[in-house]
């Protein structure tokens, strides 16, 4: 598989997209369907791209190093904060609800801005 365009340098790492260029946007019954069929799809995909996000994933190295790690991200996101696990939730809940049926091959980011600076 393919990345997408659009992965690209950002100056403080690479931003990649969280999607691939080979998935197909709608399937049903595990084939590749023509657009006129797909709005009778059983299956679309959706994607969620989180920016930095606070989780538990930096405790093992102490406090003070977390803290560092997160002031350093902060200053990386135009939004100046990073996100929440329930930020990231509420996307997700979304996507996967009724409520996104309209919603067919987005990558829905949700990352403070970040993800503009790379393209």
């Amino acid at each position: 598989m393919q990345t997408a365009p659009g992965a690209g340098p950002h100056r403080r790492g690479i931003v990649f997209p969280s999607y691939q260029r080979k998935i197909p946007t709608c399937q049903a019954d595990g084939a590749r369907e023509p657009p006129e069929a797909a709005r009778n799809a059983t299956t679309c995909a959706n994607g969620l791209s989180p920016g930095p996000t606070v989780t538990d994933a930096l405790k093992p190295l102490g406090a003070e190093r977390q803290a560092a790690i997160y002031e350093e991200l902060r200053r990386t996101v135009p939004r100046h904060r990073l996100g929440t696990a329930t930020e990231m939730a509420k996307a997700a809940i979304y996507l996967a609800s009724d409520e996104s049926a309209y919603t067919v091959g987005t990558v829905l980011r949700v990352d403070g801005g970040i993800g503009e600076l790379a393209y």
